[in-house]
């Protein structure tokens, strides 16, 4: 072979090699190109002074309890009403729970080309047209601000369209949060207007979704509707983008372009397919929101569950002056804890929220929740009562009960002393309070006190498993107060 040659075959080895090396970097940019990240403003939203009919709610602190019973009715008190039984016990907010007309299945289509029966109707409630009006003038009688409780995801009503999870594909029941003809339509706006109307002082929107393939969302969602939303705002060729990519691989491929955090990411954080979701979910309550405040300026849309599990929702419900008031659950089993203090200095200079623990009657001795209650009012923005059924009936099953052998009265008395008490401190300088507490840590620490307890009474197998365990709980928590404080 002459030189000539050799040099030629040489040249196109070269060439093959560099075009191979060429493949992977012209599919990157190509893959980088089909989305432009444009940034997404996201304005902080603090509270300013609130409507005048609604600042009781930061000089008295909201002092709520969540029932289904109607405030009108006698209590077993004697001549009282319920209302006044609650009032009495210096509570200011009643949260009662109504609902459509169900029978409890799910996402049943309403046929109305034959007789439906009305006690099933989910587009109708009788609730509203027979308890409203008397709960809100029993309510106002006695001084009581009232709220309507309603679910989310649980009373579903065909059509709507479905939530598809960037990990585990369509449901079957849960509605996709931006389907905006369902939810401001027949599913929860309407209500909420009905509500205003009827003269309720708020909504309380339940996100908990009981009868829904999940009870949250599993990150922002990609369904058909959602995914080519966000292709036409940000990719240059969004038809042949949105043809190209399977559904069940829309995840995957937010993330291959940096769109999405990762698969395993929850909602919230700076992913800009998310950020760009939660925009829309703040604009839809938003919507929601101004139908019911053009009925009353200080209509009140709260919610509970978790803060922040469906990004965009606490921003389209508050505003500066008439707040979104979040029902949070998580300190159900031992009042305000780290996560507590941490969502509340998240929300300071950014949410339009007043953050209120929930304390469950069921599994709080007395006297442990009378000490969660008073934290709560004075290092949260208050704290509201679950099951509230508890302190008004007798009767009831563990889950919906009172602790141990307590009695209704016991629990009225030392939640009235307890108001009394907070309305002396909030005179005070913040020096001469209580010093301020981590419910979850003294309740792991009890927990750990009652194992050690019983294993000492009673040693064997079960009782040093039972006490191991409580002691990995106690300083795995430790763990995450010594890294990240408040």
């Amino acid at each position: 072979m002459n030189v000539l040659a050799f040099r030629n075959i040489l040249v196109a080895s070269i060439g093959l090699v560099l075009s191979a090396m060429a493949w992977p970097l012209a599919g990157c940019a190509a893959q980088a190109a089909e989305l432009e990240l444009r940034s997404i403003d996201v304005k902080p939203e603090p509270l300013g002074q609130l409507h005048p009919k609604l600042r009781w709610m930061t000089r008295d602190k909201v002092r709520g309890i969540w029932t289904t019973d109607d405030l009108f009715d006698k209590s077993v008190e004697g001549d009282k009403t319920k209302a006044q039984v609650i009032a009495d016990a210096g509570f200011n907010l009643a949260i009662v729970e109504m609902s459509p007309n169900t029978d409890n299945t799910r996402s049943p289509v309403v046929d109305t080309s034959k007789p439906y029966e009305l006690k099933h109707d989910r587009s109708k409630s009788t609730d509203l047209e027979t308890r409203l009006a008397r709960n809100v003038a029993e309510a106002h009688r006695v001084g009581l601000s009232l709220f309507i409780g309603w679910k989310y995801g649980t009373h579903h009503l065909e059509p709507y369209r479905k939530y598809r999870s960037p990990t585990k594909g369509l449901a079957t029941t849960t509605c996709c949060p931006l389907d905006e003809a369902y939810i401001a339509g027949q599913h929860i706006g309407k209500w909420a207007v009905k509500i205003a109307e009827g003269g309720a002082d708020g909504i309380n929107i339940d996100t908990e979704m009981y009868y829904s393939d999940t009870a949250s969302y599993h990150g922002p969602c990609v369904c058909d509707d959602c995914f080519a939303a966000y292709l036409k705002e940000y990719a240059a060729d969004w038809e042949a983008v949105y043809d190209r990519v399977p559904a069940e691989k829309r995840g995957e491929w937010l993330v291959d372009r940096k769109a999405m955090d990762s698969l395993e990411s929850r909602w919230r954080g700076g992913a800009h397919y998310a950020i760009f979701a939660a925009k829309r979910v703040e604009n839809l309550w938003d919507g929601i929101r101004r139908r019911c405040q053009a009925i009353n300026p200080a209509f009140v849309l709260a919610r509970y569950h978790v803060f922040d599990d469906v990004p965009g929702m606490e921003r389209g419900m508050g505003t500066s002056s008439v707040p979104c008031l979040m029902l949070n659950a998580n300190e159900y089993p031992h009042g305000a804890y780290r996560s507590s203090f941490q969502r509340m200095n998240r929300i300071a200079d950014d949410f339009p929220v007043l953050y209120l623990p929930g304390m469950y009657i069921a599994v709080q001795p007395l006297d442990t929740l009378a000490d969660n209650a008073l934290q709560a009012l004075l290092y949260t923005d208050g704290w509201w009562a679950w099951y509230g059924n508890a302190l008004l009936t007798d009767g009831l099953s563990n889950q919906y009960g009172r602790f141990g052998t307590t009695s209704r009265s016991e629990y009225l008395d030392r939640i009235k002393a307890v108001h009394a008490e907070i309305e002396t401190l909030l005179t005070l300088p913040r020096d001469q309070w209580p010093k301020r507490q981590d419910g979850k840590l003294n309740w792991l620490k009890a927990k750990v006190d009652k194992a050690e307890a019983e294993a000492a009474k009673s040693p064997s197998d079960e009782t040093a498993k039972a006490l191991a365990e409580a002691k990995v709980d106690f300083e795995n928590y430790m763990k995450l107060v010594r890294q990240g404080g408040y």
